[in-house]
């Protein structure tokens, strides 16, 4: 098996109405953490990013983040399962859940008006490069404040993953418990160009991938149903959000235990910040290669209209 057939595999969704021992061949959770460190923990690091909400479909469930507001940002297969860049359903089959625990929520969009994936997700067979989408909501939602991105390079930089879905610990067996209930977790993002990268140390220093073997102390990695959640860096101006949850894939074990690595679409490259600028995303201090991007992408895309008029 290839590496980019690993991480295609492991795209880190959950499949409704499938038992939890099925999932792992096909799809992938809410955060997996140290079994040396108290859960509390993890909780309280979860507990600022309220705008990190769980979509759901009829069959899926993700993660995403509200980034404006009238825009969830999510992975491009929670919406396209097949990665042919055209999305599953119709728009009533969508819908979003904020709260520290989605069982009870705090707040639900159920109205969302349109769906957008990244032009080259499809035209690349859903490579983990640009797996991005958008959703936009039929009205402003107000009650919570978004995240914002950033065009810096997170490289060896200490991220925070947050999602919703499958959870347990790094320890095998991997527990693939689904409770609602939002986590996160930090880890040292060793790998950062087309794609994000980072690996689950375990406190036996026998998992090591990338850097150093010691792992943080909030150490976490991704699992099903984390797909589409952000990834997130404090350059200094607080909290903003470097890529989004692809999948994963463990050559030391099982998914999700030590050794795991998580893969995010990056914000920061030419093409996915461009997308998301189309999109009327907002970026703050978008790069010179970025803003030529997107020239481009709304150059072709007034192309495409004229053609097809």
């Amino acid at each position: 098996m290839t590496r980019k057939q690993a991480i295609h595999r492991a795209t880190r969704v959950v499949l409704v109405g499938l038992t939890l021992s099925t999932l792992w061949s096909g799809s992938a959770s809410a955060i997996s953490i140290r079994g040396d460190v108290p859960a509390q923990d993890y909780f309280d690091l979860a507990a600022p990013f309220t705008a990190v909400g769980r979509i759901y479909t009829n069959g899926t469930i993700g993660s995403g983040t509200l980034v404006s507001s009238t825009q969830f940002l999510t992975a491009a297969h929670v919406v396209d399962s097949n990665h042919d860049g055209i999305v599953d359903k119709t728009l009533n089959n969508y819908s979003i859940r904020f709260g520290t625990n989605v069982n009870s929520p705090s707040y639900s969009i159920t109205s969302i008006a349109s769906i957008s994936i990244a032009p080259n997700y499809g035209s690349s067979n859903g490579s983990s490069s640009y797996d991005l989408a958008i959703l936009t909501f039929s009205s402003p939602f107000l009650s919570i404040s978004p995240i914002g991105l950033s065009t810096k390079n997170p490289l060896n930089k200490v991220g925070t993953m947050v999602g919703y879905g499958l959870n347990g610990t790094g320890t095998p067996p991997f527990e693939n418990n689904l409770d609602g209930l939002r986590r996160a977790a930090t880890n040292t993002l060793d790998v950062a160009g087309s794609t994000i990268r980072s690996d689950f140390d375990s406190p036996a220093l026998n998992t090591n991938t990338y850097g150093s073997a010691t792992p943080l102390a909030l150490e976490g990695t991704t699992a099903a149903g984390d797909s589409g959640g952000p990834l997130v860096v404090d350059f200094g101006q607080g909290n903003q959000i470097v890529g989004v949850l692809s999948g994963g894939y463990n050559s030391f074990g099982a998914y999700s235990e030590y050794g795991d690595i998580s893969v995010w679409a990056p914000i920061m490259t030419a093409s996915n910040a461009a997308y998301l600028l189309s999109q009327g995303v907002p970026i703050p201090e978008p790069t010179s290669i970025v803003l030529l991007a997107l020239g481009c992408v709304l150059c072709a895309h007034r192309r495409h209209k004229a053609l097809s008029q």
